[in-house]
């Protein structure tokens, strides 16, 4: 594998400098119940690269849920993960919907990530901070969790439509200018 520009942090690999973790906000939930889904996108802080635009909506969807997108992105954060210095940032695709009851392994996902390889010249290299170089592309893979999915409990009145909670609706009517 080829090492990245990553000055105060050693030679690491392309695959060492990038990482993609899914974010879940619970992985037990009943039928129906709304679990939020994202992903953080980590790049070792030295390395000239970052994570390339995608579009999160097109992302493979697990079986079985239903999927409401709502697209959001953090700012940069910093994290110290084994001793090396990453930073990061939160995509949050939207929120799935549980359909039927099981265990679900979420599918993997392949995030692009650009990075420059350091010039070899000694003089321009080292001119412009190494950012002269060969410019890559690496996709790096998702990890794969597993959802628990319960049904719900049974017992329930035969108005019982699926809505779990308490709702209320108001609405009113006002006339504009014709």
């Amino acid at each position: 594998a080829v090492a990245p520009n990553a000055r105060r942090q050693g030679t690491v690999t392309a695959e060492e400098a990038f990482k993609a973790e899914t974010l879940l906000s619970k992985k037990k939930a009943y039928v129906g119940e709304e679990i939020r889904w994202g992903y953080r996108l980590y790049f070792l802080q030295g390395v000239n690269g970052s994570p390339m635009n995608f579009d999160p909506r097109g992302l493979p969807r697990p079986p079985d849920f239903l999927f409401e997108p709502d697209v959001k992105a953090t700012r940069a954060r910093r994290a110290n993960i084994q001793g090396r210095v990453y930073n990061y940032i939160d995509v949050t695709v939207g929120a799935l919907f549980p359909s039927s009851a099981g265990t679900v392994r979420l599918p993997q996902t392949k995030f692009p990530f650009v990075y420059t390889l350091p010039s070899r010249d000694p003089f321009f290299g080292d001119m412009f901070g190494g950012m002269l170089g060969e410019q890559k592309r690496i996709d790096i893979p998702s990890d794969t969790p597993t959802v628990t999915v319960m049904a719900l409990p049974g017992g329930r009145p035969a108005s019982f439509s699926g809505a779990v909670g308490k709702f209320s609706m108001t609405c009113e009517l006002i006339a504009g200018p014709r």
